[in-house]
């Protein structure tokens, strides 16, 4: 037993497959929506449609005005943040790529990359002097087609830096900047709150009691949506840890304490420049 815990441990440190090349980050609490965050936001064409002019505009603003309902809520817990859209020289620019909904957001990131004449994610931030040991960069793909938006939480080993907007839901609606808000949260470690996939039936109705108003239940409805306590804890806005929050663990995340979302840092993944990939 302690043979396989110790090659199960070597494994998930070495294997680039299963870890993504995961590397500690120097910045204090780099996974909380604190302090300033980078963004770099691409369209991406597909077979289905192009970007008009004025749906990028369109959706520039949703972006914005999500960051300026995150950075509300985040007062509300006595936690400053800040988002830099301009750093980046290409920010906002349009590729086509065939098939985008078929890849996984971290492999859609890659081909952007490489539409874009870079060899992956790394070299684009060499060529950005951006130092991502030590400042906060997420990701966000706008696609013209229709599919579910997504992005991974930290927990998930994989892909935690890329959101997947989609320009319309499965079903036809406009995405707007709920959605948004709701994938960047993602980004920095928030649970879904509805049932599903992370969520028994039982445990979405408690929590539909509990926060009536999070927009981790839901995008959709027309309350007035908030950052729950407990997806601020997630985050790092709420530091007081509550035993209830763990009656609410996704089945991927059961395996891990409370007190290691606290301890743990990680940074994009990316491989070492030359090597190929992202």
């Amino acid at each position: 037993m302690k043979n396989t815990l110790i090659l199960a441990l070597i494994l998930s440190v070495t294997n680039p497959v299963l870890t993504q090349n995961y590397k500690p980050s120097t910045t204090k609490q780099y996974q909380s929506l604190i302090d300033e965050v980078f963004i770099l936001t691409l369209f991406v064409d597909t077979e289905v449609d192009y970007w008009t002019d004025e749906e990028q505009a369109y959706y520039v603003d949703e972006l914005h005005k999500s960051q300026a309902w995150l950075i509300d809520q985040a007062w509300r817990y006595d936690q400053y943040l800040t988002f830099n859209n301009d750093y980046f020289l290409r920010n906002n620019e349009i590729v086509y790529i065939e098939e985008a909904s078929r890849s996984s957001s971290f492999q859609l990131l890659n081909k952007v990359m490489r539409e874009m004449n870079h060899d992956g994610i790394d070299e684009f931030m060499d060529y950005n002097n951006f130092d991502f040991t030590k400042q906060k960069l997420k990701v966000v793909l706008f696609v013209k087609s229709n599919s579910r938006s997504h992005a991974y939480n930290y927990w998930s080993n994989s892909e935690v830096d890329v959101a997947v907007v989609y320009c319309r839901s499965t079903m036809g609606m406009q995405t707007d900047h709920k959605t948004i808000s709701h994938e960047i949260l993602h980004q920095f470690g928030a649970w879904d709150l509805y049932f599903g996939t992370s969520q028994s039936e039982e445990k979405a109705a408690r929590l539909k009691e509990l926060y009536p108003n999070s927009t981790m239940i839901s995008t959709w409805l027309n309350w007035e949506a908030e950052v729950d306590e407990l997806t601020a804890w997630r985050v790092g806005w709420n530091t007081e840890f509550k035993p209830l929050y763990n009656e609410f663990t996704p089945v991927r995340d059961s395996k891990r304490s409370s007190s290691s979302r606290q301890k743990t840092t990680i940074t994009i993944p990316m491989r070492r420049k030359r090597t190929g990939g992202g």
